[in-house]
């Protein structure tokens, strides 16, 4: 995979994210106007001035779908922008069906989880913030008789009251959701690196036809990667086996002939790698000896044509 596929994969992962975001815009709007609609009588402002508004924000969605997918490099910037047009939409839409007793506030935490899952969490903080500053003003100009009153009357003190307390609550779930969502991304992340390292190694190896070499190239593959301090890479021979690179360990020449301890066999037999928690001298000599007080080792087998070619031996730092 070359950097320009993944610059391709990026573009079109965020094509489909603008347009997921694009969906949701389209059910908050409609479900804006026909929760207006359905309760006439306790709105803030005249149901056509909430659905013109509606219709309004719509349309410069659309604008800016459009630019982000025509435009490539203007995607992020459409993205921006258009979650600040979320957000003044949303203060607009609460403030005007009822205030921060608005059922509708509960499309302010939606948004939220979306933006955090589908952008990142740092974005969903910055979006968190957004939504609150939006709230504080609107709540300020209504104590400012600059607003009609719907949460506060005019002159009246805010500090304490229930819109600040929701503040309060709508932030300890942002901090929440950003912090699942940023322990997704690390995985995701960590994911897309190893990925991108087994396709390294791979090319690597394609290029080399030494196995010494190939076993070097793995084992620093793996360090640079993981961060092993010590590592072998065995292979098998015909009486018994040989070690093909090492890394951290002085007492492994290469070719080194090497016995095969019953932790090998095992992993062969199980074809799955075994995780030891302290390596025993006793019970495995050859690789006891070859990692004096080894511990949190991995014995990864490798095997070809129901064969095995080898083993990979490594400490965990």
């Amino acid at each position: 995979m070359t950097i320009a596929n993944l610059s391709r994969t990026d573009h079109v992962a965020l094509g489909d994210r603008l347009r997921y975001l694009l969906a949701l815009r389209f059910a908050i709007a409609v479900t804006t106007v026909a929760f207006a609609a359905a309760t006439t009588a306790s709105l803030g402002v005249p149901l056509e001035t909430l659905a013109v508004l509606a219709v309004c924000y719509l349309a410069v969605a659309l604008v800016f779908e459009w630019l982000g997918q025509q435009v490539p490099g203007a995607s992020f910037a459409s993205l921006t922008v258009m979650l600040l047009v979320d957000g003044v939409f949303l203060a607009a839409a609460v403030y005007a069906t009822g205030g921060i007793e608005s059922p509708l506030r509960f499309l302010v935490y939606i948004h939220l989880v979306a933006v955090s899952l589908l952008a990142s969490y740092r974005t969903g903080l910055k979006i968190a913030l957004w939504h609150s500053l939006l709230v504080l003003v609107v709540l300020y100009a209504q104590a400012a008789a600059i607003l009609p009153p719907v949460d506060v009357q005019p002159g009246a003190p805010t500090i304490g009251s229930l819109p600040v307390i929701s503040v309060t609550a709508f932030w300890l779930f942002a901090l929440a959701t950003s912090l699942f969502s940023a322990l997704n991304e690390r995985e995701l992340r960590q994911r897309r690196e190893d990925l991108e390292s087994l396709v390294a190694m791979g090319t690597s190896l394609d290029d080399e036809g030494d196995p010494f070499q190939q076993a070097s190239f793995v084992l620093e593959g793996l360090v640079d990667r993981y961060g092993f301090p010590r590592g072998l890479a065995l292979g098998v021979v015909d009486d018994g086996m040989v070690i093909l690179g090492s890394l951290g360990l002085t007492d492994a020449p290469l070719r080194a002939a090497v016995a095969v301890d019953p932790i090998l066999e095992r992993a062969w037999e199980t074809r799955s790698p075994i995780a030891l928690r302290r390596l025993d001298a006793t019970t495995n000599p050859a690789l006891g000896a070859l990692l004096p007080h080894g511990r949190r080792v991995i014995v990864a087998p490798m095997v070809a044509d129901g064969r095995p070619v080898g083993a990979l031996v490594l400490e965990h730092p």
